[in-house]
């Protein structure tokens, strides 16, 4: 069960990612480089989630949402 978890946060993580690489069609690009720097530092925070406790990956996903 942890592991469909696990997986089902990073599918939602990276179908986040997808709005962040299409805010480039809208924002000046000093602004869209930070927005995917804060999506990789996100990233990096999934990684270390599913280390300690998967179940909790999907949170990151919807921090992420509430951020961008």
């Amino acid at each position: 069960m942890n592991t469909v978890l696990a997986l089902l946060g990073i599918g939602l993580y990276v179908a986040v990612g997808v709005l962040y690489i299409a805010s480039g069609l809208v924002m000046p690009y000093p602004w869209v480089f930070g927005m995917w720097a804060l999506w990789l530092v996100g990233w990096v925070l999934v990684v270390r989630v599913v280390q300690a406790s998967p179940p909790w990956t999907s949170a990151v996903a919807v921090a992420a949402v509430g951020c961008g």
